[in-house]
């Protein structure tokens, strides 16, 4: 339907301003608690199917089933409003171009297919071979005047199509009930069904010989009513009843004024009503801006009462933007952000942490409201590398308040987490895929109580066959370590201990460490005078103890509250990166086969202010040296820049952001891997609480960025295909078409629903 029909506010805006309300629109659900036996979204069932329309499916780069423009002409469209006429399903589609047709003339189609991923569309061809416009004579059908719903009564097909649209002012002023003797070729009006609250509407033939019909009424900011007339009667007007939800009785005989909503939200614009019979309940799908996506709404009864709305897509959440949605940004290598987790699912002060094992799994870690222990995991390898539900792996109230947390891989896939406890105990817990099916294991401490400071880092690495290295800072400012082998006393942990003076540390410093070359371990913080200290410890030296500590910068280097982060890349060298005074990203680097192993001086990567208040810094190394570096700017976006030591003489280029402003809340953490053959996978954490990411692969293809180059795409339009629902008692999947503006096509979705309380997953 073109810029207004499609996205609504997407196609009158451009990009900063539209990020913006996609930020501000990021919930989940309007919903609040459930009952029992209320019908529920199963979280993450949404898949994208295919793209039904088109030629080329633009999310697969492959040619779509129904080459629609290629056989037909029709080479974009909209909608899809489904109905079932002699065993072929019907989709109705507005606002159709191609094949030389008037511009935004509309199109019926069938298919007699039993699978909703193998759907090919059949249209009735004109003259010239192309596709044949739907028209209903005397009724004005072109932009923003589409078929709205249809329904098949005794071989014959009524029709609800919308007139008097007026593009600019985003109105669809009138809907006509047209119908057809010859199974959809020609229609001829009837009568004029609403110019106020059944504008868009949704049929439904109910097993007591009514047909419902559900409308809204004023475009994409209304609310659904209901309507009933005998099948045999619909064509005639005055036969309509309406229901008023607060009257009785609550049908008023062709009295569509009387008509009250069934739930209030005022957003809705197109829509579906079907019957699940599997789950024995009504349900109603349609798009809204708040919160953004597609709306879930189920019922035992037509006129309901229906439940609160449950967004079942989100652009953001469900691979949408960057898969088969477009959504220009400000740099086409980095995927668009999408959440792995809930709303609200990290605590305020969570940290996160994040590794990659075996053949580039994921896993991230996060404290929930409840100070337990969360994680979550991807596998190239499982569920096409899905993200799975976030599970605790702690009892709650195992973290202290601003505890942060640190976790590593070792061996053949163990996994090891640390945080502090609520006794200032540095705590751990661990998994190993070939232990005990991969469960965790009970958390213990490998410290005495209050072996930390307040506001104390933790850091942890993995060296030589397994040896684990654990460091904080101690209540008199000391940096401080254990360790445990697991070739040594049964792996048990050693008794912690001091290897700088007291007061090393600054009140707000962090703690980075890192192992190279044989088990070397290098310790890195800042200074009460603002400097960045380090010292090290060499397996082969002096029994391994640890060297007077030594700054690498000049006092006042370090920002207040600066972070830092260190890598070890190429044969030992190490590059270490904070926030100066000014906002800056510094960095400076030591090589062992270079100058003596000196430090050299710190130097900017980012212009000044780059880095807001309380932005994290995260760093990696990747192919042959590689350097990515990672902040949050003022604005909320996450910035990055790199060098290469074989590109521009290793010179860092110009810093740019990988994602939209606005996307990391204040305080959020930040934490990056690099996997398999240089990919970069981001984490943060969301203004909903959510754990959010984004990633980048060299040898992959950037997100999906066809189209105008500004104009965000948006989804609308959900219409259940009921033939193809399968399931069986108290649970169900159900096919929808969903628009899409840019690319202007219908795509096909999955979405699984559940009654009661879907199950966890693990």
């Amino acid at each position: 339907m073109n810029l207004l029909h499609g996205p609504g506010l997407e196609g009158s805006m451009r990009l900063p301003a539209m990020i913006a309300i996609l930020v501000a629109g990021l919930g989940l659900s309007l919903a609040t608690a459930a009952r029992a036996d209320e019908l529920l979204y199963v979280p993450n069932s949404t898949k994208w199917v295919n793209q039904l329309t088109g030629d080329l499916d633009k999310a697969s780069n492959k040619p779509t089933l129904s080459q629609t423009d290629k056989r037909y002409g029709v080479a974009s469209t909209d909608l899809g409003s489904s109905f079932e006429h002699k065993g072929k399903l019907y989709f109705l589609f507005g606002d159709t171009n191609g094949g030389g047709r008037p511009k935004d003339a509309d199109v019926l189609a069938w298919t007699t297919s039993t699978d909703p991923g193998k759907i090919v569309l059949e249209f009735f061809r004109a003259k010239d071979g192309r596709w044949l416009p739907l028209t209903v004579p005397g009724v004005r059908m072109s932009t923003l005047e589409v078929p709205s719903g249809g329904i098949s009564i005794n071989g014959v097909i009524y029709l609800v199509v919308t007139t008097d649209g007026d593009f600019a002012k985003n109105i669809m002023g009138r809907s006509v009930l047209a119908r057809s003797d010859d199974d959809g070729k020609t229609f001829k009006k009837l009568y004029d069904l609403s110019t106020d609250k059944f504008i868009n509407v949704s049929f439904l033939s109910g097993a007591d010989g009514w047909v419902y019909i559900f409308g809204s009424g004023k475009y994409r900011a209304s609310s659904v009513c209901l309507a009933r007339v005998k099948s045999a009667d619909l064509g005639t007007k005055s036969k309509l009843e309406y229901f008023n939800k607060d009257r009785a009785p609550n049908w008023f005989p062709n009295n569509e004024a009387a008509a009250s909503v069934l739930f209030t939200h005022d957003q809705v614009g197109e829509f579906s009503v079907a019957y699940l019979p599997p789950v024995k309940r009504f349900v109603m799908l349609y798009n809204a801006g708040a919160p953004r996506g597609i709306t879930m709404r189920s019922a035992e009864k037509p006129w309901g009462p229906w439940s609160e709305g449950t967004v079942i897509f989100d652009p953001w959440r469900d691979y949408g933007y960057g898969y088969f949605i477009h959504l220009p940004g400000p740099d086409s290598r980095w995927n668009l952000p999408f959440r792995i987790s809930q709303a609200k699912a990290a605590r305020a002060d969570s940290p996160l942490a994040a590794v990659t094992r075996l053949n580039g799994a994921l896993d991230v870690f996060w404290i929930v409201p409840d100070a337990a222990l969360a994680t979550n995991w991807a596998n190239p390898r499982v569920d096409q590398a899905k993200w799975h539900t976030s599970f605790p792996l702690s009892p709650p109230k195992a973290a202290r308040a601003g505890s942060p947390v640190a976790a590593l891989t070792r061996l053949d896939g163990q996994l090891d987490a640390f945080w502090i406890g609520q006794d200032g105990a540095v705590a751990t817990t661990w998994a190993a895929p070939n232990v005990d099916k991969g469960k965790w294991h009970t958390p213990f401490p490998v410290t005495p109580p209050r072996a930390t400071r307040a506001g104390s880092p933790v850091a942890a690495l993995t060296r030589l066959n397994g040896l684990l290295d654990v460091f904080w800072i101690g209540p008199d400012g000391a940096i401080a370590t254990t360790w445990a082998d697991p070739k040594l006393d049964k792996g048990k942990w050693k008794t912690p201990f001091a290897f700088t003076p007291a007061k090393a540390a600054r009140a707000d410093s962090p703690l980075a460490v890192v192992t190279r070359l044989h088990g070397v371990l290098d310790a890195f913080w800042i200074r009460p005078d603002g400097a960045i200290a380090t010292t090290w410890a060499d397996p082969k030296i002096d029994k391994g103890k640890w060297k007077p500590p030594f700054p690498i910068s000049a006092p006042g280097a370090a920002r207040a509250g600066s972070p830092l982060a260190v890598l070890t890349r190429l044969n030992g060298a190490l590059d270490v990166f904070w926030i100066g005074p000014n906002g800056a990203v510094v960095t400076a680097w030591a090589n062992p086969k270079l100058d003596q192993s000196k430090w050299h001086a710190p130097f900017p990567i980012t212009p000044p202010k780059a880095a807001r208040a309380d932005s994290p810094v995260a760093a990696v190394s990747r192919l042959h040296g590689v350097i990515d570096a990672f902040w949050i700017g003022p604005d909320g976006a996450i910035g990055t820049t790199w060098a290469d030591p074989n590109v521009d003489k290793g010179k860092w280029k110009p810093p740019f952001p990988i994602g939209p402003a606005g996307l990391a809340r204040a305080g959020s953490p930040l934490a990056v891997v690099t996997r398999n053959n240089g990919g970069l996978d981001a984490f943060w954490i969301g203004h909903d609480g959510a754990v959010a990411t984004t990633w980048a692969h060299p040898e992959k293809r950037a997100r999906l960025n066809t189209g105008p180059e500004n104009d965000i795409g948006g989804e609308y339009g959900p219409y259940i295909m009921a033939r193809y629902t399968t399931g069986t008692a108290g649970q169900c999947r159900i096919y929808y078409t969903m628009s899409t503006w840019n690319p202007y096509q219908v795509m096909v979705m999955r979405s699984d629903l559940q009654l009661g309380a879907p199950a966890k997953k693990k």
